[in-house]
């Protein structure tokens, strides 16, 4: 379970994406007016560094715990994974923010790596791939992942009134190829070298296959 985290800080961080947001356009309008190497460094610092470190520096006193925690207002203790989603926010609600990075070969997975998740080497990462949660992804190397696939390492559902968060890492080996919108869900370990139809669903224990086994050439 996630504990420790003081509730108050948890609140201070659901204001994080609308500071973030306000952040980058005044680095935008700066370097509107000052076109320059130091303007574009700003821009790169407010967009992409300033929520790593925070979380960097959050998740060394509050780190994410694997299982289940209560979440929302009526949780005694604040959670870690409730303000690393804060902190990731604006990635999720502006997508091109991260397309630009999978253009840069290497640069998105050293990205997720930087969030804390273990990424291999020569991982194809397709544009319109959506990551949910940075920081509990295990991918071997030469994976593929395809278009519209999801990888989220929680699940929230409620529980006798209550909110619960359940949070999981996703395991997949080497040479893995994932499906186009296939949905990969806390828990989820995918062996080395598997291949992934379209549209399947898999989580921790539950594995629905989807309506797509590949093409033989």
């Amino acid at each position: 379970m996630t504990k420790g985290m003081p509730k108050p800080l948890e609140k201070i961080f659901f204001y994080f994406p609308f500071f973030h947001l306000l952040l980058v356009a005044g680095s935008g309008l700066y370097f509107l007016k000052n076109i320059s190497l130091t303007s574009v460094g700003i821009i790169i610092f407010s967009t992409y560094l300033v929520p790593l470190i925070l979380w960097r520096l959050l998740h060394g006193k509050y780190p994410l715990h694997k299982g289940l925690s209560p979440i929302g207002i009526l949780a005694r203790d604040g959670s870690s994974w409730m303000v690393a989603h804060r902190l990731q926010y604006l990635f999720l609600t502006f997508s091109s923010l991260e397309k630009i990075l999978i253009l840069i070969p290497g640069l998105f997975s050293l990205w997720l790596r930087c969030w804390g998740s273990h990424i291999g080497k020569s991982v194809v990462w397709t544009p319109n791939v959506r990551i949910l949660d940075r920081t509990g992804l295990h991918i071997g190397s030469y994976s593929f992942l395809g278009e519209g696939t999801i990888l989220s390492c929680h699940l929230i559902v409620r529980k006798q009134g209550k909110l619960v968060l359940l949070y999981d890492s996703i395991t997949m080996g080497e040479k893995v190829l994932l499906g186009a919108h296939a949905h990969i869900g806390p828990g989820a370990k995918i062996k080395d070298q598997e291949l992934i139809p379209t549209y399947s669903k898999i989580m921790k224990g539950r594995y629905l296959k989807g309506n797509g086994d590949g093409y033989e050439l």
